[in-house]
């Protein structure tokens, strides 16, 4: 995210630079309108590809180029932003975060300090997932992809400028080529690291980088430009309005952001164009000049907005609102009183004296991560009963519950590592029940299997998919393959009695439900429809903690999903009406007429999080089902 500076000034970058960072906050803050707004990383790669590679490429042709003083110049633009947000954003942690939250976070953030909190944050989570909410640095992947690319790229530049100056472009084009094949594939193969990984992301800086070197034709006609820097900011908001959580992403899709970005710059390189008028706007100029710091301000604003439980009193639409009037304000304090003070008289201080005072510098929030980890997420700054509802947060017993990596795919794994023997042996002695679905149907396989020894489950569960007939081909294609050989292969020469289907259903579901309900019983197995998760906007055990500090234990019901239970009225209402299949209410079970049970047993969370069962909750809700007689 270096500064829009090349030969000559170009406010049009800044102001491109304005549209990426204000897609990527709308995508946060959930605006209708932006559900792809996540694609303002990939401007932003592109942008950082054309201005680095500009900067180097000029100090190379004029003798003038040192790895050091590159590096220098990195310190002097991402450090004091970065060190003042983490600052602030290890002083919030302590207070706001739970025990396991905050030695998570600890983590987090010497993985940031080090530029390898992409790589943490891969082997941690999604960055579509929930538990994304609780963690306050998990925008730093982006900062650490960019660090380790030019790690490696202006010594890779300098070498081709000295020995293959005639094929810079063309090795570069070969690259970039190699990374985006390799990208595509992943995006349905392995998604979360083509997300995270730099191999799968160099592309989209190279994108930049070949525009230094003539990889966009010269535009001598107006219109020509015009058109090309038209279709250009097209291109983006096409993806940030029709992109969605569910886009396979990066790879073929990320093209139309990356595109998009390179029309725009190339076609301003080559003259002035109306869209260049446009993004040179003075206030998109100033959103440009503050992006850095906004993109570093305005996540953790939104987690710990989430995290003291929102505003209390005002719309939704007003606490949207709020964040981003918040995350402007921080980012105009930054960026004037820590990113500009640090750039001004670059030629006054060694670079030794830079990397030392950096290392120092950065050695504080470093030595309070390891403090936070040695002392286990500092229990003692919550009430006993507080922490102990807290440590559900972090279950490590779930991987082992589910059957993780072999009967329950993540995106860690692929349809190769599912075990069919293990997990489609059927009895020749009890009924045979098969779970099938995603992680909501896999939550249930611990507590029936333990709680009725007369049936065997068997189970097919994998992150993300819905055990329907009928798949969304833009799901993970390695799950589609198993719900497909479930259905379409297993089932047909099975000897399944029933099959669970269980989902984090939503009203877009309910035709393919339905399909796959007749499917199934034309097999001539009994199909039994398992309802949604009673749902919380933030993690139950994290809510029952607050509960037990504020003495207020109203506060889970009150970030109860409403939304969610009209789906379980609607589910159930078909099941009776149209379906004529079982159905189980977690709403009836949980809820009946009354208050929600929230304790599956006295100090232990029902569920573990927004919406899964914890061990104990899974049994709990394995007895109702027994005693309901839903399964035949």
């Amino acid at each position: 995210m270096e500064k829009a500076t090349s030969q000559a000034y170009r406010p049009d970058i800044d102001g491109l630079r304005a549209v990426a960072v204000l897609l990527v906050v709308a995508y946060h803050i959930q605006t209708r309108l932006t559900r792809g707004g996540f694609i303002g990383v990939d401007v932003f790669f592109v942008i950082s590809g054309f201005l680095i590679t500009s900067i180097v490429e000029r100090e190379l042709d004029g003798s003038r180029f040192s790895i050091k003083g590159f590096y220098v110049r990195r310190i002097r633009r991402i450090g004091p932003a970065l060190i003042g947000v983490l600052a602030a954003t290890s002083v919030m942690s302590f207070f706001f975060l739970m025990p396991s939250e905050l030695k998570d976070y600890s983590r987090s953030l010497l993985a940031t300090l080090a530029s390898i909190s992409n790589f943490f944050f891969w082997s941690q989570t999604g960055y579509f997932k929930p538990q994304a909410l609780t963690m306050p640095l998990l925008h730093t992947w982006s900062l650490a992809v960019e660090e380790q690319f030019y790690i490696i790229f202006p010594a890779f530049l300098g070498l081709l400028h000295r020995y293959a100056r005639r094929w810079v472009l063309h090795i570069l084009l070969i690259l970039g080529a190699a990374s985006f094949l390799l990208s595509a594939r992943q995006a349905f193969v392995d998604p979360s690291t083509a997300f995270y990984w730099p191999s799968s992301r160099a592309w989209e800086l190279m994108c930049g980088s070949v525009l230094v070197f003539g990889g966009l034709p010269g535009m001598k006609n107006s219109w020509l430009r015009n058109l090309t820097a038209a279709t250009g900011l097209g291109l983006i908001l096409f993806a940030a309005s029709t992109y969605s959580e569910s886009t396979p992403f990066p790879g073929v899709a990320a093209l139309a952001p990356c595109l998009g970005s390179v029309f725009i710059i190339g076609a301003g390189s080559a003259g002035k164009t109306i869209v260049g008028r446009v993004l040179s706007f003075q206030p998109l100029v100033f959103i440009g000049l503050i992006s850095y710091s906004l993109y570093l301000w305005h996540w953790p604003v939104i987690v710990f907005q989430a995290m003291g439980l929102n505003l209390s009193g005002i719309t939704p639409t007003e606490q949207k609102f709020f964040t981003f009037a918040l995350s402007i304000f921080l980012a105009a304090i930054s960026w004037r009183f820590i990113e500009q003070p640090f750039r001004r008289n670059k030629g006054s201080v060694a670079p030794g004296t830079v990397f030392r005072f950096a290392a120092l510098v950065a050695f504080v929030p470093a030595a309070a991560a390891c403090v936070f980890l040695a002392m286990n997420g500092v229990p003692s700054r919550f009430p006993a009963g507080a922490s102990s509802v807290a440590s559900y947060l972090e279950d490590p017993g779930e991987q082992a519950r589910n059957r993780t990596g072999s009967c329950m795919l993540t995106e860690a794994y692929t349809y190769q590592d599912f075990d069919k023997n293990a997990c489609l042996n059927e009895s020749k002695t009890l009924p045979n029940y098969l779970i099938l679905g995603d992680s909501h149907a896999a939550h249930l396989w611990y507590g029936l299997s333990r709680s009725d020894p007369s049936a065997n489950f068997l189970q097919a569960t994998a992150s993300g998919c819905k055990p329907t007939i009928e798949q969304d081909l833009r799901q993970n294609s390695q799950c589609v393959k198993l719900i497909d050989f479930a259905l379409r292969e297993f089932l047909p020469s099975s000897h399944v009695k029933a099959v669970v289907l269980g989902g984090h259903w939503t009203v877009h579901d309910l035709d393919r439900i339905s399909a796959t309900i007749q499917y199934i019983r034309g097999l001539g197995i009994t199909p039994v429809v398992f309802g949604p998760v009673v749902e919380y906007d933030t993690p139950l055990p994290r809510l029952l903690a607050i509960s037990i500090g504020n003495s207020d234990s109203m506060l889970p019901a009150r970030h109860r999903l409403a939304s969610v239970r009209e789906l379980d009225r609607t589910m159930k209402a078909l099941a009776l009406d149209q379906w004529h299949v079982a159905y189980f209410s977690y709403f009836d079970a949980l809820c009946g007429t009354g208050p929600c049970l929230e304790y599956a047993s006295p100090g232990v969370p029902m569920q573990k999080d927004m919406t899964h069962l914890t061990g104990p909750g899974s049994v709990w809700i394995a007895k109702q089902i027994i005693a309901m007689k839903i399964l035949p």
